[in-house]
């Protein structure tokens, strides 16, 4: 059995509301559908630029054309749904073909993000026309596809994802989202599972307790760039039957009413009004976050719903949203069932090393034992540096915490593998990328070579790493 399909964002409530959304007589939707009309010409020009070349920012040759027609390819399908009109789906597929044939070569310091926008929207939107639209032409456009996820889109994602994954940034949670809805067009449940394991990661190491996260302080759109993926990976995990917005303690959800709090012009105590920069609203994932804590689970968010009553309806924004599809959801069924195991393919990442299988035992030795020998001596431990650094300090409640980032490193090429050490000195609130033993004892995983890199959140005081 495979993922439960069309596998993206929407579930199948939402497609009974799209169904009859052009019949609605809430005002905010209606604003909703003829923002989204008005913006999704029939008569749209398809923008190819052969050999994409982004730089930070969006500089360099392609950022607009690229996205702005990834874009197109959900916009056009979604009014394909919304109407039933064929000429909808029809330029969705021209613009997809148009660049599974013509796009050459993606290049530049910004790819990796870039193709982890446009990846998920045209993979989202090639997910819903194959499953949503009869004449959908699998032999020939979905093999022109699958050909660009793999020449174009996957190389990027996976090119520098090691070297992203260690900045608990925006990028990281994009590149995550693009491979999972890939996984999920190609029913990958092996990718899929990784996807959810770099997910948690991910929260563990980029939201605070406070609800504060990484990109906080950098400014307000990207501190929304990154909320829109930490939002979106759950919502399709929760139409598979996978809840991640519990994680933590349901700490999106503190995350979500933090930076609400701030759009609402509103300082938190564990920042200083001169640290926070652009404070504007982005439509992203504002009303698919309060649709879920808010109606599904019955948690207040009065930051959120007092931001949203003056921001709805919102638009699809690079690959986040249209989140005006989850205002007013008349229902939200229950935490369907999680699907029967896939077949397991190769995961997009190198993976950790399966344990060897267990050995038969020996025969019985058919002569007398001879005498017993000395034991070996035990293998020598490796030299470590540990290197044990604090990447940031706040206050919250007359309380200071530290962010620690700890790396071990073999100073002879000997393997850290089932190496343990403490935490000791240290009041800790969170740790990630580390076994845990006992209270303060903790464990190497074992597929770590010669470097491990891990990290822990405690209060009053930074800790010490001490080998056991």
């Amino acid at each position: 059995m495979s993922f439960k399909h069309p596998a993206t964002i929407l579930g199948n409530h939402h497609y009974e509301k799209l169904k009859h959304l052009q019949q609605t007589k809430d005002d905010i939707l209606n604003k909703g559908l003829d923002d989204l009309r008005k913006s999704t010409p029939l008569d749209y020009k398809t923008s190819l630029i052969a050999n994409l070349n982004i730089g930070p920012y969006g500089q360099g040759g392609g950022h607009k054309e690229f996205i702005g027609d990834c874009m197109q390819m959900l916009q056009q399908t979604l009014m394909y749904v919304i109407t039933m009109n064929e000429n909808y789906a029809r330029k969705a597929i021209d613009i997809i073909r148009i660049w599974c044939d013509g796009c050459q070569s993606f290049k530049g310091l910004n790819a990796p993000l870039e193709c982890g926008w446009g990846g998920t929207l045209i993979t989202r939107a090639v997910e819903i026309l194959k499953y949503k639209y009869p004449n959908w032409n699998k032999s020939f456009v979905e093999q022109k596809f699958q050909g660009f996820l793999d020449r174009i889109i996957v190389p990027n994602l996976q090119a520098r994802y090691r070297e992203i994954f260690k900045y608990n940034n925006n990028w990281t949670a994009t590149i995550i989202e693009c491979f999972m809805q890939i996984a999920l067009f190609r029913d990958d449940k092996n990718t899929f599972d990784w996807c959810i394991s770099e997910y948690k990661k991910l929260l563990n190491s980029c939201v605070f307790p406070s609800g504060k996260h990484t990109e906080t302080t950098r400014d307000l759109i990207h501190a929304q760039f990154l909320l829109g993926g930490l939002v979106q990976i759950p919502e399709m995990c929760w139409h598979q039957g996978v809840d991640l917005y519990k994680e933590n303690n349901e700490i999106l959800c503190k995350c979500m009413e933090y930076h609400a709090f701030i759009l609402n012009k509103g300082i938190p105590k564990d920042v200083k009004k001169e640290e926070l920069k652009d404070i504007w609203f982005m439509s992203c994932v504002w009303d698919m976050s309060y649709h879920h804590y808010n109606k599904i689970k019955k948690r207040n968010m009065p930051e959120c719903q007092k931001l949203l009553t003056k921001r709805r309806p919102e638009k699809l924004v690079f690959n986040w949203g249209p989140s005006f599809l989850w205002y007013n959801l008349e229902t939200s069924p229950p935490l369907p069932q999680k699907p029967s195991p896939l077949p397991q393919k190769p995961s997009p990442l190198p993976q950790k090393p399966s344990p060897p299988p267990p050995q038969k035992p020996s025969p019985p030795p058919q002569k007398p034992s001879p005498p017993p020998q000395k034991p070996s001596p035990s293998p020598q431990k490796p030299n470590i540096n540990i290197t044990n650094t604090t990447v940031e300090k706040w206050t919250q409640d007359d309380m200071t915490y530290y962010k620690q980032n700890v790396v071990f490193k073999s100073s002879d090429n000997k393997n850290l593998n089932g190496i343990r050490f403490k935490i000791v000195n240290a009041n800790l609130t969170q740790c990630w990328n580390m076994e845990k033993l006992d209270h303060q004892l903790y464990k190497i995983p074992d597929w770590v070579k010669t470097t491990f890199e891990c990290g822990y959140i405690t209060k009053q005081k930074s800790g010490n790493v001490v080998i056991e």
